[in-house]
């Protein structure tokens, strides 16, 4: 049995962006969470460790002020997006924030991780593909995933923000030591927390989206000033994260595992819950395959000649339907 800390329930990996192919520019926040629980006997090593343990470990770096501490993250990213984005995207400034809590009882103690990166970021316009007057935008970044330690400077040392052993290195070095000597441990604990590869593999066609000519969509938009649209008539909104019989049910992952600790046997469970995802384009965009992927063309007006599309009422309940999938997600782990 699994249960989430209560402050982290109802959080989810999640990207929300905004596109700007005009001025080939985009930001948004990438929000990626995770779950461990670490299963004991009371009165083991383990357990007079954490027992009674209920500790926060957060910290907030300012891509503006703080470049340097920032730099190993944009590297890391831009080393990644250069290989799986078929353009030169690449992140040129961000903010990002790390928490990570421990809560320890008798049996069993509960880690959460959140990690939100706020990039601005530039270069994902096809321009040499660009033809008709549509604008073709690279849509191959959401499935960013960096699979290597990304070690930052900050009040606790060099911390590995994208692992989550990371989290044990500066608060328990030698339980941390201990887990990556075991092979199934170690491949549970080292597995990448910026991992958005479910948000990335879901089919565009399969996502709901809608054509605001109002540019002011129930629930706002991350473009919040008209000036940043340049001279675009529309936004395009594309929403994953509800379910539907279109998209069905976006699914959480699991990862379980059995070792041995010092002599103390340790089961860990880590979840990542299900995904959700709302993309923002100053533009009209419709989907097309470039080169076996997905890509979106947009014009700076509706040039279908018809009426916009109207705004299906899931995609206004996408992040309401989200909390409510995670909620029922999370009773159902509390039964088990």
């Amino acid at each position: 049995m699994m249960v989430m800390p209560a402050a982290m329930k109802a959080e989810a990996s999640q990207i929300t962006a905004s596109l700007v192919p005009e001025y080939n520019t985009g930001y948004g926040t990438f929000s990626a969470v995770k779950f461990l629980e670490l299963q004991y006997p009371p009165d083991s090593a383990i357990s007079k460790e954490f027992n009674g343990r209920d500790q926060k470990v957060s910290f907030f770096v300012n891509g503006t002020t703080d470049q340097k501490d920032t730099a190993a993250l944009v590297d890391a990213i831009n080393h990644e997006l250069l290989q799986q984005s078929l353009s030169g995207l690449q992140v040129t400034s961000l903010d990002f924030l790390y928490t990570g809590t421990i809560k320890g009882s008798a049996d069993r103690t509960e880690v959460s991780y959140k990690v939100d990166i706020m990039p601005k970021f530039s270069g994902f316009v096809l321009a040499s593909n660009s033809t008709q007057g549509k604008m073709l935008v690279d849509m191959t970044w959401r499935a960013l995933t960096i699979n290597g330690p990304v070690s930052v400077a900050t009040k606790y040392g060099n911390f590995n923000i994208n692992y989550p052993v990371g989290l044990f290195q500066v608060t328990d070095p030698k339980f941390a030591e201990a887990l990556l000597t075991d092979n199934t441990a170690a491949s549970i604990m080292t597995s990448p927390i910026l991992d958005f590869r479910d948000i990335g593999r879901t089919d565009l066609n399969q996502w709901d989206h809608l054509f605001d000519p109002t540019k002011s969509q129930p629930g706002g938009t991350v473009i919040a000033n008209p000036q940043d649209m340049g001279s675009a008539k529309v936004i395009s909104v594309y929403s994953l994260g509800e379910c539907s019989l279109k998209q069905g049910c976006p699914q959480p992952d699991e990862k379980m595992g059995q070792t041995t600790v010092e002599g103390t046997p340790l089961k860990l469970d880590m979840t990542t819950p299900q995904p959700n995802a709302q993309i923002q384009i100053a533009g009209y965009a419709t989907i097309q395959s470039l080169k076996n992927a997905q890509v979106l063309a947009v014009t700076l007006s509706d040039s279908s000649g018809g009426p916009n599309e109207p705004f299906p009422i899931q995609v206004l309940l996408v992040f309401g339907g989200m909390m409510g999938a995670v909620a029922v997600f999370v009773l159902m782990k509390a039964r088990k």
